[in-house]
């Protein structure tokens, strides 16, 4: 699963730090071992049915990778993030 995350996150624009990729890729590592914690933790305590398991955990990471591999071979950016947020007061 992490896997797929590492090629999406490893691509860098040239005229772009190189290390922002890496942050969040470090902040989705800890996302996904946290929720796998809790994920975990409610199966044990029977609050979820132990047919579905970890695999809810497993199956949201699929889907965003999937998401964010198709934006990134399509060369969008990740996150549609209106152009509003990312002008520069002038």
């Amino acid at each position: 699963m992490l896997t797929l995350f590492a090629l999406v996150f490893a691509y860098t624009q040239p005229r772009r730090g190189r290390y922002a990729s890496l942050f969040v890729a470090i902040i989705a590592y800890f996302v996904y071992s946290n929720l796998l914690g809790v994920a975990d933790a409610m199966l044990k305590r029977g609050r979820v049915p132990a047919e579905l398991g970890l695999w809810w955990v497993h199956g949201l990471f699929l889907a965003l990778g999937v998401y964010f591999f198709w934006r990134r071979a399509n060369n969008l950016p990740l996150l549609p993030v209106p152009a509003l947020f990312w002008r520069r007061a002038a």
